[in-house]
């Protein structure tokens, strides 16, 4: 039989697997849109348990942070009916919060942006006067100011025709497509209730899920990918958790402040300034503030007074917040320097919208403590072998200054010997 040398055996399966690899390269950027539309598929399949899977994660925090109440308050003890009683009290609080929205929240936010859009023509023709008496000194902007038609009844009526045109646009879409929309509303329904499903599933059996996940790569990785896969998979989980906890306190507190002082200080749109300024504090560094303006051009419609005394009333409230509340609700949960929330933000807009810029945060700085730990341990490992490299080079050279250095009586027997 014809046996081949090592090296050329070794070549020959070099020359093999570069083969394999081109093959498999071209073969992918020929199939590209397909293997793109086949991994679509598979994600939209997918995706009632993977919204499942994260509302239940977010269920699994609240749980968790009313059992740490329960410790710290009421002295509770950690068993299997404690933790059934926080589950349960977690869903209800979730299902109480959609309630106050629906029920509470919503008809009254429906009531104010009902009457912004009956405010609107007198609004803008208010606001379109004061800029025509301000800009009074600038002849150009005022002469182009002037020439436009900004009396209440034009813009009432370029209103009307846009929602005319809208409800009409929706008439003929619903009309033409009567089936495809019911079909959307059933699929959305049937998705909406696996993900529920999936969500209470995995919320009471997560010690279960989490017992066999363990299992599974203990069995299937080596001893030393399964210590580093548990510890990284720990960090994401106090990362994601500290951060959805003090992300939705911090938002909820910034939001209710917003709210009742507005109220106090007689402000129009009270609640739902409060309610805008919170849900963009989702949004980490200037969503608050970018909340905070939109809501300030709707009061400024109305009255500019009023959108000035907002912002001013915004900012007081932001500084009390961000340097007194804002440390002990979030402390160092994320620990990431501002240059990196930066490039999170702008990569997660990116890819994904607000939700992506949401996500992104927690990502990033899970990325960068593991880089972090990993650059640490090198150095380390660097550093010692540096001074072990030191101390052998030191003793060897005290070895040889040892044997340079002779003892004299043994000198002058050699000597009286020859």
């Amino acid at each position: 039989m014809f046996h081949l040398d090592e090296q050329y055996r070794s070549r020959e399966v070099l020359i093999q697997r570069l083969i394999l690899f081109a093959l498999g390269l071209a073969m992918v950027i020929i199939y590209f849109r397909q293997i793109l539309d086949f991994f679509a598929h598979i994600l939209g399949i997918c995706t009632p348990f993977i919204v499942g899977g994260f509302l239940g994660y977010v269920l699994n925090v609240l749980a968790t942070s009313l059992m740490g109440w329960g410790q710290r308050l009421f002295h509770m003890r950690e068993n299997r009916f404690t933790k059934f009683l926080c589950n349960c009290l977690a869903i209800l609080t979730l299902v109480l919060l959609l309630f106050v929205f629906l029920f509470v929240l919503f008809p009254r936010i429906a009531d104010s942006l009902r009457s912004v859009m009956t405010d609107l023509p007198g609004s803008l023709y208010s606001f379109w006067m004061w800029l025509l008496h301000i800009t009074e000194r600038i002849p150009a902007v005022h002469d182009w100011l002037a020439r436009l038609d900004f009396s209440v009844d034009s813009i009432t009526r370029a209103l009307e025709e846009f929602l005319s045109w809208l409800n009409a646009d929706a008439q003929t879409s619903l009309m033409s497509s009567v089936y495809n929309v019911l079909s959307s509303a059933f699929s959305w329904a049937f998705n909406c209730m696996m993900s529920v499903m999936f969500a209470i599933i995995l919320l009471f059996n997560k010690q279960r899920v989490v017992h066999e996940g363990r299992s599974l790569l203990q069995a299937y990785m080596p001893e030393r990918f399964y210590n580093r896969s548990m510890h990284i998979l720990k960090l994401i989980d106090n990362t994601f958790t500290g951060y959805i906890g003090g992300s939705c306190l911090e938002c909820l507190i910034l939001g209710t402040l917003v709210g009742i002082l507005s109220a106090v200080f007689g402000l129009p749109y009270a609640l739902l300034a409060g309610l805008v300024v919170g849900i963009g504090a989702l949004v980490p560094m200037f969503g608050a503030l970018a909340a905070a303006i939109l809501v300030s051009l709707f009061m400024a419609l109305e009255s500019p007074v009023n959108g000035l005394y907002f912002m001013i009333l915004f900012l007081c409230i932001q500084q009390v917040e961000g340097n007194f509340i804002y440390p002990h609700v979030m402390g160092k949960t994320v620990g990431l320097p501002p240059f990196f929330v930066m490039i999170a933000i702008t990569i997660g807009a990116n890819a994904a919208g607000i939700l992506g810029m949401i996500v992104f945060i927690p990502i990033t700085s899970c990325v960068y403590q593991i880089i972090r730990e990993d650059t640490s341990a090198r150095l380390a490992v660097r550093k010692r072998r540096k001074q072990a490299d030191a101390l052998t080079a030191q003793s060897s050279a005290g070895r040889g200054s040892a044997a340079n250095r002779r003892d004299p009586a043994s000198d002058s027997k050699e000597t009286s010997h020859v």
